[in-house]
């Protein structure tokens, strides 16, 4: 099978699962029964979750031959998140070049030992519970800050994705406003259970980010990730949405490297080191136990981490 074949189905299955199940979930939540609407939530917050996978290969611009076509299905998504994609790019890019140094701006604040044990524990209950608040804050920061390292027209493309955020989420609210006033909906339609979804799979984003890095000393590619080789269908049914992102040793070790190429590294990588193994896990479950054992101790990774556990940062 073509590299092209492997590549449409699943970039094309989430987003619209997400948007036409969403839709679809909305128009009918009140005649659902209440299995119905758990199983809608369920799925789509799956959906939603899966959709970062395309955020991150846009990041990238690995997937995509056009790189104007994977611009402004970035902007599309990141104007849905309100994450600039010029801001996303940006922290990600620097993620991957400063991993779980003090410079590592998608870390944030996990990555500062100038930052109390007590407020990084604060920080990552808020983190997994808010993440649609957090998530937009931690990726907007390298906009934000005093000295921002983007470019002037890095900075002018921040500002017109910020723009395309304000007016999808204001036609938004203007229509639900509009379909009240004039009684074309009504209010008993209504459910705050509509955003369920977005907001569980922001948390979902959040603990895969702590899974990824955090309770982690190292700031080397193989020995600062947590690498996850899924076992069963469910688990492979997430690897496949997010774009084998779970094996994430190599995406870190190889930056450049297409998703489907992630697990031959792995493999080459376990073959000449193979006490690389330690932070190899075969399912989600056990990377899980492993990060809230570490977190725990200390939400931090590098210095921060090792600075709790006095230990030295490798």
């Amino acid at each position: 099978m073509s590299g092209k074949r492997q590549l449409w189905p699943r970039f094309l299955l989430f987003p619209i699962v997400a948007i036409a199940g969403h839709l679809g979930m909305i128009y009918w939540w009140p005649e659902l029964t209440l299995s119905g609407k758990v199983v809608s939530i369920v799925l789509l917050t799956l959906a939603w979750y899966c959709i970062s996978g395309c955020l991150h290969e846009m990041g990238h611009m690995t997937l995509l031959k056009n790189q104007s076509h994977s611009l402004w299905i970035g902007r599309m998504v990141g104007m849905i998140l309100v994450i600039p994609f010029t801001c996303f790019r940006a922290t990600h890019l620097t993620h991957h070049a400063r991993m779980c140094t003090v410079e590592d701006y998608e870390l944030w604040p996990y990555c500062k030992p100038i930052f109390s044990l007590t407020f990084r524990r604060i920080f990552c209950l808020f983190d997994l519970l808010l993440g649609t608040i957090s998530a937009p804050i931690i990726y907007s920061r390298i906009f934000w800050k005093r000295k921002s390292p983007l470019t002037p027209q890095e900075s002018a493309a921040v500002k017109f994705e910020y723009w395309l955020s304000i007016l999808f989420w204001g036609a938004i609210a203007a229509l639900i406003v509009v379909l009240l006033m004039d009684d074309i909906v009504p209010r008993e339609r209504l459910s705050v259970w509509w955003f369920a979804p977005l907001a569980f799979a922001a948390m979902l984003n959040t603990f895969r980010k702590l899974i990824e890095h955090v309770g982690l000393p190292s700031c080397q590619p193989m020995l600062g990730t947590r690498t996850v080789q899924p076992s069963n269908w469910i688990a492979r049914l997430i690897s496949y949405g997010n774009f084998d992102l779970n094996l994430h040793g190599p995406h870190h070790r190889h930056g450049m490297a297409k998703h489907d190429q992630l697990q031959a590294k792995l493999d080459e990588y376990l073959e000449d080191q193979p006490a690389g193994r330690e932070l190899v896990f075969h399912s989600y479950t056990a990377a899980a136990w492993h990060t809230l054992k570490c977190v725990c101790k200390s939400p931090g990774v590098g210095e921060a981490y090792a600075r709790d556990l006095n230990a030295k940062s490798p």
